[in-house]
């Protein structure tokens, strides 16, 4: 999974290995400071698929921190 900021890469986080289909989990964490008009978007790399259960249990959440 990639993070996007104005479709440049912020951040990446990925399995090692993803023709194997072990559980794994990742935590990722960024502040970023935007202007008016950012477009933020999350992408599955190319090769790669999400994996969940009957839980639905893959999450991404964003927090306004403050305005300036």
């Amino acid at each position: 999974m990639r993070l996007l900021k104005n479709s440049r890469s912020v951040l990446s986080a990925t399995d090692n290995a993803p023709r194997h289909n072990d559980e794994d989990t990742t935590c990722y964490s960024v502040s970023l400071l935007l202007e008016q008009g950012d477009g933020i978007h999350l992408q599955l790399m190319e090769n790669h698929k999400i994996y969940t259960d009957i839980f639905h249990r893959n999450t991404f959440s964003g927090h306004l921190l403050f305005t300036v």
